[in-house]
């Protein structure tokens, strides 16, 4: 250092003792690297080396003390034991995101191939017939309180096309282009066909798809797939996070929870899984197989199902190492249920909910099993400041939507009345499925009654028209569907259960309908069994089904033995001026 530096350095000495108690008295002033130099004319501007006691060749500048000094910011709470956090989440928000777009692809897919059938003009349960009714009855408010983009429209071209629309939505959702408004046009189709379908939307995944998507919304603005490298990522808001894993924790503690609570003392004995397997709607051959596995093993696995459902959720606020692992399990817990039955794209949908489980650094891992790719780094930044409009709109839908997922489970679940004013909230809020209560098979099916429908062209010989999906002809294989669902195959699975007759309407329709031989109908069978012309007469039985074991298998061959159990009277004559009742 050269001697004409001294006056310099005995005036950094005195301005590094200012700074020094500013800092004891609650002060900080923030300090950049840099490196030493002797010049005396670049004392002019501060360099450092990284370290408050490491400062050389300041000049004192009293103004500039008071100029970078900065008042120590605000406490903040301590999340350091709720997993809602969102640091170390942004990869995860991303992923998610895409994920849920396959979820839509598959969905509007499925509905695009059996979409006519269902609420075309000439389907089971054709839309453009209930809109007049539905606006008589609702008058103005039907609009709001019967969402649905087909009050536009809803001739066989509309229904297709807006189908193959969601299907292209789906696309740019995977790829992360757009995702919010893609997220926020998904959820609006989506629930046009679920509001118009009726009977055949009916389903908890159908609502878990929509509720998940609202939740999507809370997450940041995507452009680009996640698994792109050497890309800045937003990170998503605390409260997304917390959104994402209420929605996880509810769905499977709920369903755990209303397995105690039901009716159906099969859960608590223990005894559900010997009879679940049996009696699913849509059995695969690896259902059959489990069924036949030994009784303590049935009893083992129900006790599995209610701990992983009441028990693992609460994984969220676990340390890191025990969500890994819990993750883990509920994808095998789900992948089990998804190759023994077929419940169309529910279980992969429940699947992906456990993301939050996790963190970028396992998002990281399974982005270097990928082929490695380059791209133009983009910086993506948050706003600095939010306008109160979006702030309100966001922590106000948000409100909403806990005041109407705590009111579904409370009535799904306890069956007491609520407060008027949260009945009210949820009569507003329950036709956009932003909340809705899960607890699939609370209940266990004890026996599985099948409907059989027959013709006749003579009334003595009767043929049967089987169904591709469900269990027809008892030497048949249990196939695979999932993750398509089959909705006609898989709505007949509750014509057994009690009900008033004539309230299902699309089997009335159906049996109408194989008189007029339409094409679209035909298609739910294996084949046509009048290809000389329409039968005359139409007949409806009910059949119990009971899987058979392995001895009878090689025996015989069947994988069902069943039993006539209910015979309908009534027997529909083609053309009659009275409608079938059944």
């Amino acid at each position: 250092m050269r001697s004409g530096s001294a006056a310099t350095i005995s005036g950094w000495e005195a301005n590094h003792k200012r700074i020094r108690a500013s800092a004891r008295r609650g002060w900080s002033i923030p300090l950049a690297a840099g490196t030493i130099t002797s010049d005396p004319r670049a004392c002019e501007i501060p360099t450092f080396t990284g370290e408050t006691d490491s400062i050389e060749n300041q000049a004192p500048n009293p103004d500039a003390d008071e100029r970078h000094a900065e008042k120590p910011a605000p406490p903040k709470i301590d999340l350091s034991l709720i997993r809602f956090r969102p640091d170390g989440k942004a990869d995860v928000a991303r992923l998610f995101i895409s994920l849920l777009g396959s979820i839509y692809l598959i969905a509007f897919l499925s509905l695009a191939v059996q979409v006519r059938l269902l609420i075309g003009e000439g389907g089971l349960l054709p839309v453009r017939a209930v809109l007049p009714r539905v606006h008589d009855f609702m008058g103005s408010g039907s609009y709001l309180m019967f969402p649905t983009i087909f009050w536009a429209g809803a001739g066989d071209t509309a229904l297709i096309a807006w189908a193959w629309v969601g299907v292209v939505l789906s696309f740019l959702l995977i790829l992360g282009i757009g995702t919010r408004p893609v997220l926020i046009l998904l959820w609006a189709l989506y629930l046009s066909y679920v509001t118009a379908g009726r009977d055949f939307f009916s389903f908890q995944w159908d609502n878990l798809i929509l509720e998940a998507s609202v939740v999507a919304w809370f997450l940041p603005n995507y452009w680009g797939p996640w698994w792109r490298r050497g890309e800045a990522r937003k990170p998503p808001s605390a409260l997304s996070i917390f959104l994402l894993g209420w929605l996880f924790f509810r769905l499977y503690f709920e369903s755990g929870l209303s397995k105690l609570l039901a009716r159906d003392s099969s859960w608590v004995s223990l005894e559900a899984m010997g009879i679940y397997h049996e009696t699913a709607p849509l059995p695969t051959i690896l259902g059959w197989y489990a069924h036949q596995l030994p009784t303590w093993i049935q009893h083992l696995s129900t006790a599995l199902s209610i701990a992983v459902e009441l028990i693992l959720p609460f994984a969220l606020f676990a340390p890191r190492w025990i969500r890994s692992y819990v993750f883990v399990v509920l994808m095998g817990f789900q992948m089990s249920i998804f190759l023994t039955a077929g419940y169309g794209f529910f279980n992969p949908l429940s699947a992906i909910l456990g993301l939050c489980l996790l963190d970028d650094g396992h998002i990281a891992r399974l982005r270097s099993w990928l082929p490695s790719r380059t791209s133009v780094e983009r910086r993506l930044s948050r706003p600095a400041v939010r306008g109160w409009i979006v702030w309100a709109v966001r922590w106000g839908l948000a409100s909403l939507i806990l005041i109407q997922s705590f009111s579904t489970g409370w009535i799904a679940l306890a069956r007491k009345p609520l407060p008027e004013w949260m009945m009210r909230v949820g009569w507003v809020l329950q036709p956009y499925r932003v909340a809705n209560a899960y607890h699939l098979f609370a209940d266990i099916t004890h026996r599985r009654l099948e409907v059989e429908i027959a013709g006749s062209r003579d009334g003595i010989e009767w043929r049967p028209y089987r169904f591709r999906y469900k269990p027809g002809d008892p030497e048949r294989v249990p196939g695979f569907v999932a993750p398509h669902q089959p909705r006609v195959d898989f709505q007949l699975w509750f014509f057994a259960f009690p009900g008033d007759p004539g309230r299902r309407e699309y089997f009335n329709n159906l049996v109408m309908r194989l008189c007029e031989r339409d094409s679209p109908v035909l298609a739910l069978f294996e084949e046509d069994p009048f290809p000389e012309g329409p039968p005359d007469r139409v007949r409806v039985r009910l059949y119990d089904y009971r899987m058979t074991d392995s001895a009878t298998l090689e025996e015989t061959g069947r994988y069902w033995d069943r039993k006539l159990v209910i015979e309908f009277d009534e027997i529909y004559r083609c053309g009659s001026a009275v409608p079938p009742r059944y």
